[in-house]
C-alpha cells in the first residue's frame, strides 16, 4: 500500500541513505546526509528525512533495535522527521518496534509528517512540533492493474481492516475518537493539522 499524499507523488526525494546504484553521483548533499545520518545516531538520534520506503528498516528500524532492548528500559532515543511519506507498511515495521520497546522515544517533526510519517509521529512517547510544522494523514492510495473483480472485492476487504486498524491506533494516541478517525480516512481527502490544532487534538 502506497499511502503518500498529493505533494509526494509530484516531488522526488532522493535518500541519504539510497544505495549506490540508486544515488546521482551529481548529488552534492549525497556523502553530506550520510555523514549527517550516522553522527546522529552516536547520540541516540535517528534521522527521517525524505520518502518513507524499504531502506528505513537500515536507516531506522536496525538502529531502534540497537537502542532498545527489549527485556530492559534504556536511555531516551530521538527520531527527527521530515517527510511527505510513502510506504505504509514499512513505516509499520518502525512503528511496531515503538510501541513494543521499554525505551522512551521522542519523536519531533522538522517540517512536515504526512502520511506514513505522520504514523510514525503519533508513535512516539512524547511528541514535538514546531509553529510552522505541517501534519496530514490520509486514506493513502495503491495502484491496480487489470483484475478480476473478486480481486478488488479482496482489496476493498483488506483496506476496510486496515482503516479500522489506524483509526483505532490514532484514537489511542490522540483527543479524536475513533468514529471520527475513520470518517477522515474513508473521505478520501487529505486532512491537515497546522500546530495549533495539532496541539489541541
Amino acid at each position: 500500500i502506497r499511502w503518500q499524499s498529493k505533494k509526494e507523488r509530484q516531488m522526488s526525494r532522493k535518500d541519504p541513505l539510497e544505495s549506490e546504484n540508486e544515488k546521482d553521483d551529481q548529488d552534492p548533499f549525497h556523502t553530506l546526509g550520510l555523514d549527517t545520518h550516522q553522527n546522529l545516531l552516536k547520540s541516540r538520534i535517528i534521522l527521517l528525512n525524505g520518502d518513507v520506503k524499504e531502506n528505513i528498516i537500515e536507516r531506522a528500524a536496525i538502529p531502534l533495535i540497537k537502542f532498545t532492548d527489549g527485556n530492559k528500559a534504556q536511555k531516551p532515543v530521538q527520531i527527527l522527521l521530515n517527510s511527505f511519506g510513502g510506504n505504509m507498511e514499512d513505516a509499520q515495521a518502525v512503528i511496531d518496534i515503538m510501541r513494543t520497546t521499554k525505551t522512551h522515544i521522542v519523536t519531533k517533526v522538522l517540517g512536515k509528517a504526512m502520511s506514513a510519517a505522520f504514523d510514525i509521529f503519533l508513535a512516539g512517547d512524547k511528541r514535538i512540533i514546531y509553529p510552522n510544522t505541517i501534519l496530514m494523514c490520509h486514506a493513502g492510495g495503491t495502484a491496480m492493474a487489470y483484475k478480476p473483480l473478486p480481486y478488488y472485492n479482496d482489496e476493498a476487504k483488506l483496506f476496510s481492516q486496515m482503516y479500522d486498524r489506524w483509526a483505532t491506533f490514532y484514537a489511542s494516541r490522540t483527543k479524536i475518537s475513533k468514529k471520527e478517525w475513520l470518517d477522515i480516512i474513508t473521505s478520501g481527502k487529505d486532512r491537515y493539522f497546522l500546530a495549533d490544532e495539532a496541539l489541541e487534538k
